[in-house]
């Protein structure tokens, strides 16, 4: 089963369609004069122009996280200046002059790290270690259960069969043996497809996964979330920094539609013009969109919700087979 097929037999509807549906729904009346009555009082419906559009603390939802991997670790304080909340490094960053790093207050700082964890962890003052949010990759030989673990889904077709083969080989895996009772200690970062639809398909599925993982290795309800990070590199096959910019901003809608905790946006090139605009992808849906306050924004949406609990339970019941 793939998200290609089930998108094949979702039934088709056009405007007339839902024209039809919602008069029906309305009988001949406007949605202003429909109301509800409750214990005696005649409630009018809820309305976008009534809700408070800003944020409730001056915090959002999702980080916006830099991608200082290979070249653009050279932008390490720029991209704070910018208002980076979180960086993804590698071990390149390690090879920048001592000095860019000076003055750098991690305990602010959510940091992943793809490569060489142990030295990237090094170069963090120890006075700011116990505060920093660091995700070291996933190695089952050499980590604690106290340690934050970082894990990938990065597989290029949404299906049954990858979503059990992640889950077996590792999913499980990283959460074997370790104690998650705590704050979020595993963090996931999805590869966002282009397809809209299917990224929401993608994250309500490993959600659900998820969930089952940890039931399976003894967690009890309520179960702690995981970390979800959305990456979005919208680099193939994009025929110029504008198709790319198209893209990645449409892939990060929907990442912050189906509610992840980060997103992170891979630049075009490694031009300080072009990581900029990277970063700005993310502060724009959160800042100036409002994207991420809704606490579930995919309440509701049916098919979206059909089709990852299909995907996910095929998925599971392979995985048991095993």
């Amino acid at each position: 089963m793939t998200f290609a097929e089930l998108l094949a037999a979702q039934p088709h509807s056009n405007y007339a369609d839902w024209t039809t549906a919602a008069k029906k729904q309305l009988r001949n009346r406007t949605i202003q004069e429909i109301s509800v009555k409750i214990a005696g009082r005649s409630l009018a419906p809820y309305t976008v122009a009534t809700s408070n559009t800003g944020p409730p603390s001056g915090d959002h939802k999702f980080k916006v996280v830099a991608d200082l991997r290979g070249p653009s670790a050279a932008h390490f304080r720029s991209v704070l200046e910018w208002g980076a909340q979180a960086l993804f490094l590698d071990d390149t960053v390690l090879h920048e002059p001592p000095s860019s790093l000076e003055g750098v207050r991690f305990d602010f700082l959510t940091v992943y790290a793809e490569a060489k964890a142990s030295s990237i962890w090094s170069q963090i003052p120890a006075a700011q270690q116990g505060q920093c949010e660091f995700y070291s990759p996933f190695r089952q030989q050499d980590l604690s259960s106290s340690e934050r673990v970082l894990i990938f889904f990065q597989e290029a077709e949404l299906s049954d069969r990858n979503l059990a083969a992640w889950v077996a080989n590792t999913l499980l895996p990283a959460m074997q043996n370790r104690d998650f009772s705590g704050a979020a200690s595993l963090a996931i970062s999805v590869r966002l497809p282009a397809d809209y639809l299917e990224c929401l398909v993608l994250i309500q599925s490993l959600r659900l996964l998820h969930a089952n993982a940890c039931l399976a290795v003894g967690q009890y309800e309520p179960i702690t979330p995981a970390h979800w990070l959305g990456h979005v590199d919208a680099r193939a096959g994009a025929h110029g920094a504008e198709a790319w910019l198209i893209d990645s901003a449409c892939r990060s809608v929907a990442g912050a539609t189906a509610g992840l905790d980060a997103i992170m946006v891979t630049p075009f090139d490694h031009s300080v013009e072009q990581c900029r605009r990277a970063l700005n992808i993310g502060h724009v849906l959160a800042i100036e969109a409002g994207f991420g306050l809704a606490h579930d924004a995919l309440s509701g949406a049916t098919w979206v919700a059909e089709a990852a609990s299909l995907l996910a339970k095929s998925a599971w019941e392979a995985v048991c087979a095993t």
